[in-house]
């Protein structure tokens, strides 16, 4: 294969992928002006600063609102690794379509379990 081919092939292959990302997006989009987030489905996982040591992280699907999935998750990791205190990383998402978005920490800081 020739260098000029392997490269068309490869642009060709990009130029497939970015219109399917482009067309779940814009489906996600769609699917926007819907959302009810007092209803959406948040994923929230937790990743213990301890797992070295032993603890384990956790991942909590959660559908109703951010609030909500934010102090569920908080439960199943202190209950998970037996501990009264978070000492964890968080990462949320919400659910749009068949796709999960993450969500800035400035929209859930104030629902942090105080450390």
């Amino acid at each position: 294969m020739q260098l000029k081919q392997y490269l068309k092939q490869a642009l060709t292959q990009q130029i497939s992928y970015l219109e399917k990302c482009l067309s779940i997006t814009t489906e996600s989009l769609e699917r926007l002006k819907r959302l009810n987030t007092n209803n959406a489905e948040y994923v929230v996982n937790l990743r213990s600063l301890w797992e070295d040591s032993g603890e384990r992280s956790t991942e909590t699907r959660h559908k109703g609102r951010l609030d909500e999935a934010i102090s569920r998750s908080e439960s199943e990791f202190l209950k998970t690794n037996n501990r009264s205190d978070i000492q964890a990383e968080y990462s949320v998402k919400i659910v749009i379509g068949s796709s999960e978005y993450t969500i800035p920490e400035d929209f859930y800081i104030d629902f942090k379990r105080k450390r």
